[in-house]
């Protein structure tokens, strides 16, 4: 009887300090709705047609890369009109981000690299460089190349890539995916 009362009265005393709780702080949220968007490589972004860079590296001797850490070099790629990542349409003079999106089970963190998706190589996967001051492209999106639009709404982006190594490397085919996103403000 005593177990019974000494339940019920703790229910009942922690369902008042539920009803007793009060809000700490507050969060505001703000934004903005713009009646343009940028196009990437001459085309609207609607999440079914998304750009595509192609990124060919070289055939390299897998002696170069006999032990981890070891890089190539940095390769810029093009797409099929003979440019990187070209942002038209955008609003003039605005601040445009391109980051990596952080998705994907090939994504090494520790080495801030993309594993082969799919090849016969082992021990080796890529960076994604910015190809203007080549600095490596962190995969979750911690760090970005920033632009401004000129007065068109035009901006560009010179982006490459380089194989690094993971370990003793096999011979074979290499073959990864990175995502990107573009943001301004």
């Amino acid at each position: 009887m005593n177990t019974s009362f000494l339940a019920t009265t703790l229910i009942a005393a922690s369902a008042l300090l539920n009803l007793a709780h009060a809000a700490d702080g507050t969060i505001n949220v703000s934004g903005a709705i713009s009646d343009s968007t940028c196009k990437i490589n001459g085309a609207i972004q609607n999440g079914s047609a998304v750009a595509t860079l192609t990124i060919a590296l070289p055939t390299v001797a897998k002696a170069d890369f006999a032990m981890a850490g070891k890089t190539g070099p940095i390769v810029t790629g093009t797409t099929g009109s003979a440019s990187n990542i070209t942002l038209t349409s955008c609003p003039a003079s605005v601040t445009v981000k391109l980051s990596m999106d952080g998705n994907g089970s090939n994504i090494n963190a520790a080495t801030n690299s993309y594993k082969s998706t799919s090849g016969t190589s082992t021990n080796m996967s890529a960076q994604i460089m910015n190809a203007e001051d080549g600095s490596v492209l962190d995969p979750f999106g911690n760090t970005a190349i920033s632009k401004i639009t000129d007065a068109s709404g035009n901006a560009t982006f010179l982006l490459g890539a380089r194989y690094y190594s993971l370990g003793a490397t096999t011979a074979g085919t290499f073959n990864t995916t990175a995502g990107f996103n573009i943001t301004y403000q």
